[in-house]
């Protein structure tokens, strides 16, 4: 349940440290990390600059999707 894009490491931290994961942001390269990030409630970013270039080939859709981490609106 660790491994994405299931949630587990995302709800884990979420209990042993008190994360609200509503107001929490997954920043990945990869569909795993987008659904991961959806999965446990959190605002979701593709960055392109990874191993995914083209975000209409994701099942998933993120939040939002950017060049590189300059791009991020929190």
């Amino acid at each position: 349940s660790c491994r994405k894009p299931s949630a587990g490491m995302l709800l884990r931290a979420r209990d042993e440290l008190g994360i609200d994961l509503s107001q929490s942001m997954i920043i990945g390269d990869t569909e795993a990390d987008i659904g991961a990030g959806k999965a446990a409630g959190c605002k979701t970013v593709l960055v392109l600059s990874g191993k995914t270039k083209d975000p209409k080939t994701l099942k998933v859709a993120p939040d939002q999707v950017v060049e590189s981490l300059v791009g991020v609106k929190v």
